[in-house]
């Protein structure tokens, strides 16, 4: 799967389950490339903007378009717990297991395992080919994403 194609349907999945705490959904951008993730707006005012990058499937390049689909036995659904707001904000370890359930309960007969690390989830496909997930900055409320904490990842906003 291609990793422009994932990053929209990872968008349109985050959306229709985002729960309580997630806010809005939509693409974020660096300077060299527009479309570089995903950003969750939460409830508390905070954002975590996942950055989703493409793995070469076996045999090819991340960029193949010969990049053969497979399909497989879909994943057994897990429990969307949610994404608890505390005192402390959300945190991003339960921003992320919330990401990792999500996919999972997508369905999609192309996803062959999917693991959710400290600072990313990590998701291999049929063919071979991964995408990451990665935490690329935590913004606290009351911050501009474009502040100063570029590659900062605080454990709650």
């Amino acid at each position: 799967m291609r990793i422009a194609r994932f990053r929209g349907l990872l968008m349109e999945w985050l959306s229709n389950t985002g729960g309580e705490a997630v806010k809005d959904v939509s693409v974020f951008g660096v300077p060299s490339l527009p479309e570089a993730g995903v950003r969750l707006d939460l409830v508390t005012g905070g954002s975590v903007l996942l950055r989703t990058i493409g793995g070469a499937p076996r045999g090819g390049n991340k960029d193949s378009e010969a990049a053969e689909v497979q399909r497989g036995a879909l994943l057994e659904p897990v429990p969307l717990a949610g994404v608890p707001v505390g005192g402390g904000g959300v945190r991003v370890a339960d921003v992320l297991a919330h990401v990792g359930a999500v996919i999972v309960n997508a369905g999609s007969d192309e996803v062959e395992r999917v693991e959710v690390k400290e600072r990313s989830v990590i998701v291999t496909f049929y063919n071979g080919a991964q995408a990451y997930v990665k935490v690329f900055k935590t913004v606290p409320a009351g911050r501009d994403v474009a502040s100063a904490t570029e590659w900062q990842v605080l454990e709650a906003v």
